[in-house]
C-alpha cells in the first residue's frame, strides 16, 4: 500500500509539473492570464509545494535545512493558492466581483496562517514535531481546489445538454468533467486526511492511507492529464460518444 501512495503521490506531482510547466510555456507565447495562472499554481501547489512538505515532515534532514525547505514550501502555497483562485475567476467568472472575493480571502487566510506559524510558535517548532497553525493549512488548499472544481462541474452539466444535441463540442465538455474531477479528487485527498487527523487517527504510513490516498492521487493525476494531453484514441472515442449522442436526440 505504500508502494500506491508513492505512485499516486508521485503521478499527481509529475502531472502537475509538466502540464504546469507546459501552460506557463503557453502563456509566454500568448500572453494570457489563464495560461499563466493555471501552469504557475499546478508548479507551485501540486508540482513544488506538495513534496517539499513531504521532505520537511518525512526525510531525515537537518533542523535548519528544514526550516528553510519550510519557507519555501510557504511562498509555494500562499502565491499558488492565491494564483490558482485567479485562473478560476478569469475562466468562470470574469464578470462577478464575489469572485475577487474569494481570491482576496484565499490569500488572506493562508498568509495569516503563515504569519501565525512563524510568530507563534516559529517554523523549529513545526519541523521538530508538525506543532502548530501551518498543521492544517491544507484546509485552506482546498478553497482554490473546490472553487475549480464547482465551477467546472457547473459547466460540464451545461456543457452536456448543449453537446447532446449536436451544439457544443464534446471534446472540449468532456476536458470540463475530467478538470472537475481532477480538481475535487484534488481537495478529497487533504479532506480526508484532516478529517483521519481530526478523529485522532493519522493516515500516512497506513496501508489504509497508502490506499486511499494513493488511488486519488492516482484518479487526479490521470483526469489532468487527459484533460490537457490526451492521446489521440482516447480523443477519437469521445467525440465517437458525442456523434452517438447528437443522433440518439
Amino acid at each position: 500500500m505504500e508502494l500506491l501512495a508513492a505512485v499516486g503521490g508521485g503521478a499527481f506531482v509529475l502531472v502537475s509539473l509538466v502540464l504546469g510547466v507546459r501552460l506557463l510555456a503557453m502563456s509566454w507565447r500568448t500572453r494570457e492570464v489563464p495560461e499563466l495562472a493555471c501552469g504557475l499554481g499546478l508548479v507551485l501547489m501540486g508540482g513544488i509545494g506538495y513534496p517539499i512538505l513531504a521532505v520537511v515532515q518525512e526525510a531525515p534532514l537537518g533542523t535548519d535545512l528544514k526550516v528553510a525547505l519550510l519557507v519555501a514550501q510557504i511562498l509555494c502555497h500562499v502565491v499558488g493558492d492565491t494564483i490558482f483562485c485567479v485562473f478560476t475567476q478569469r475562466v468562470f467568472r470574469p464578470k462577478a466581483a464575489w469572485a475577487w472575493v474569494i481570491t482576496g480571502l484565499t490569500l488572506a487566510l493562508i498568509s495569516a496562517m503563515a504569519i501565525h506559524q512563524i510568530v507563534d510558535p516559529g517554523l523549529r517548532a513545526f519541523v521538530e514535531g508538525r506543532s502548530g497553525v501551518w498543521h492544517w493549512h491544507g484546509g485552506a488548499a482546498t478553497i482554490p481546489l473546490l472553487w475549480a472544481g464547482t465551477e467546472s462541474t457547473r459547466y460540464y452539466l451545461l456543457m452536456r445538454k448543449r453537446s447532446g444535441l449536436g451544439l457544443a463540442d464534446p471534446v472540449l465538455t468532456d476536458r470540463f468533467r475530467l478538470w472537475a474531477v481532477a480538481m475535487l479528487t484534488a481537495a478529497l485527498i487533504t479532506i480526508v486526511s484532516i478529517t483521519a487527523e481530526t478523529l485522532g487517527t493519522s493516515l500516512a504510513g497506513t496501508a489504509l492511507g497508502g490506499l486511499v490516498l494513493g488511488s486519488l492521487g492516482g484518479v487526479s493525476a490521470a483526469a489532468i492529464w487527459l484533460a490537457f494531453l490526451p492521446p489521440r484514441a482516447y480523443l477519437a472515442r469521445v467525440r465517437r460518444g458525442g456523434s452517438k449522442a447528437a443522433q440518439a436526440s
